[in-house]
């Protein structure tokens, strides 16, 4: 069993990254960690909702609700207090938002996941979170879309606000299927390998 941290700016930023992935994680029974480190931003719905949203999808994903770490913006916690609290879970794998986005609190998220992400154990993968710029992964995986897609339109403030566009998404996933594999049904999760051991 091994120990996964997802990191993400707000709730959904993990989902539209790598639901599917986490679903596979969630089969082999690893211990997945969710954090998000802006979960009172409130500028696309109530905090409530955006919360509940997010508690939907952790069942769906098969986590429990205690492996839910919240963190309210830039102002309660100094960004090495969040790196320290997160160094606890000592994870296998981090999942972060890929370096390059143009919005400020994905790449403020990224930069404390590739801290955490430090030790020398640690495999650290950045996602496409929606806004990321020249976004080239070199590491795919074969999801279930509609499973995915089902996690996604629990985020309904998000669909509604247009911060979640499943049809981009859609194109994205079975754009990336294309480029390791020859079947027109699959759909793909793209990621940038920021750090891992390669084993032969």
């Amino acid at each position: 069993m091994s120990i996964i941290l997802a990191i993400g700016a707000h709730f959904d930023d993990i989902e539209i990254g790598c639901a599917g992935t986490l679903l596979q994680h969630s089969k082999k029974d690893d211990s997945i960690i969710i954090s998000i480190l802006n979960a009172n931003e409130m500028k696309t719905g109530a905090v409530a909702d955006r919360y509940k949203e997010q508690t939907n999808s952790l069942r769906e994903l098969s986590i429990p609700i205690n492996n839910l770490i919240l963190f309210n913006g830039y102002y309660l916690f100094r960004d090495h207090e969040i790196i320290n609290k997160l160094d606890t879970i000592k994870p296998d794998i981090i999942y972060i938002p890929w370096e390059k986005d143009s919005h400020q609190d994905h790449r403020r998220c990224s930069e404390i996941g590739i801290s955490v992400g430090r030790k020398r154990n640690i495999t650290t993968l950045m996602y496409h979170c929606g806004s990321s710029i020249d976004f080239n992964p070199n590491l795919f995986n074969i999801i279930d879309w509609n499973k995915k897609l089902h996690i996604l339109n629990l985020f309904k403030t998000q669909i509604h606000h247009g911060s979640i566009n499943l049809d981009i998404i859609r194109s994205q996933e079975r754009y990336f299927a294309t480029l390791i594999s020859d079947k027109e049904d699959d759909y793909a999760e793209g990621f940038v390998i920021k750090k891992m051991r390669y084993i032969v």
